[in-house]
């Protein structure tokens, strides 16, 4: 067993404390909370020190730096100073600070640079115009779609409508041969339903909300997702929520859900005689 850790003195705390440290550094110095640096020092008299920056300290300043080269190519770009800042989260007057010491020229306001000028904005006009979207051009120019998109708006190129493509039929990823229009089988009635919920005790097998908390009744899912299996082994209860996870990834659901069933089964001894 490790020995105990001895809290720090008071008389320790007032010299770090005086030597020019604040409360906060004097507290994760020695790994404690604040306000037991705050009472030890009150405890023993020492005046506290106002909020704020302190005389002989020198406090590192906060610069541009990081961002210079994206600050330069986003001006560059067209954009203004308002909307660099806003696209930055920093205000104007340190992007207009960081372009005079790159020695950017400054445009006056409402005046803009022409767009078509740089091959940048010709490059996203034609691969843009050739079929690709808007995050495809950004990939393939290394730049952001925020940039992408501004451009095409400055030109006053209308951008197409966001359709999905090859989704539909067997062209989508989860189409299952048509699974969805097949009926289910004449033993999945109500009555078999009611029983499933019954003996789940009325929960959802995987987050365990009731359906009391669900105001619904609980959907009744078939483990192995064949419609025509209604062997009560093959179905569980589930909430809306988690009925609908599970029409994707169904490998992993199907799974889960028999090694739930077989540990029940065995724990509540389904197939045993007691």
């Amino acid at each position: 067993m490790s020995p105990r850790r001895r809290s720090p003195g008071p008389a320790r705390i007032m010299h770090l404390y005086k030597s020019g440290m604040t409360i906060k550094e004097v507290a994760a110095h020695l790994c404690i909370k604040t306000e037991k640096v705050a009472y030890a020092l009150r405890r023993l008299g020492v005046p506290l020190r106002k909020w704020g920056p302190q005389k002989g300290k020198k406090y590192p300043k906060k610069s541009t730096l990081e961002k210079s080269d994206e600050i330069k190519s986003l001006y560059e770009s067209g954009m203004t100073l308002t909307e660099v800042a806003s696209h930055l989260h920093i205000g104007r007057g340190p992007i207009w600070n960081e372009l005079r010491r790159l020695g950017v020229p400054l445009r006056k306001s409402g005046q803009q640079k022409s767009l078509m000028d740089d091959k940048l904005s010709l490059n996203v006009v034609r691969l843009y115009r050739s079929g690709m979207t808007i995050v495809e051009v950004a990939v393939h120019l290394h730049i952001t779609p925020r940039i992408v998109s501004y451009k095409l708006c400055r030109l006053g190129i209308p951008r197409r409508k966001a359709v999905c493509r090859d989704q539909k039929g067997p062209k989508n990823s989860a189409w299952r041969g048509g699974l969805s229009r097949e009926p289910y089988a004449w033993t999945f009635n109500a009555e078999l339903k009611e029983e499933v919920r019954r003996r789940d005790g009325h929960k959802c097998q995987a987050c365990s909300v009731s359906q009391v908390e669900c105001e619904t009744k609980l959907h009744v899912h078939h483990i192995d997702y064949c419609k025509r299996n209604s062997d009560p082994v093959n179905l569980i209860s589930l909430c809306r929520s988690c009925h609908r996870r599970t029409n994707t990834n169904r490998k992993h659901w199907t799974a889960w859900f028999q090694r739930k069933m077989i540990r029940r089964a065995k724990k509540e001894r389904w197939f045993f005689n007691g």
